[in-house]
């Protein structure tokens, strides 16, 4: 009967009650770094975008360059995108970069749902537009 019911409701357009049910693989995700100019100067201000440049989730850079981010989707390869979003007010425009980083295994999961914890790193020279 259960069962009948959930197909029933996902039917209609309940299928946050199926979804709730049985959950998705989740792997936490610690991934920092710092950016620079092509003289080693920290940029401050600069977008930094996890997965996906429209969407994020995103951050910025603060005035030692340095960024970090925690999520719940990271494992194997992450992309990391570099945008100069408030122009010459972090001494020049700069091009916009991206970097495909690999995320290191820091913590084993429980195994079925729990993937463990992960790590990863990047340190990213821009260069000016």
């Amino acid at each position: 009967m259960k069962k009948f019911l959930l197909t029933a409701l996902s039917l209609l357009g309940f299928s946050f009650v199926v979804t709730s049910c049985y959950g998705a693989p989740t792997a936490a995700l610690s991934a920092e770094g710092r950016v620079t100019d092509e003289a080693g100067k920290p940029l401050q201000g600069i977008r930094v975008a996890l997965h996906n440049r429209e969407y994020g989730p995103y951050t910025f850079t603060d005035t030692d360059g340095r960024f970090a981010f925690m999520d719940e989707n990271g494992m194997g390869d992450i992309d990391l995108f570099y945008d100069d979003v408030d122009g010459i007010l972090n001494g020049g425009e700069f091009a916009t970069d991206s970097s495909r980083v690999k995320a290191v295994q820091i913590e084993s999961g429980s195994g079925r749902w729990d993937m463990g914890k992960f790590e990863a790193t990047d340190q990213k020279i821009l260069k000016k537009k």
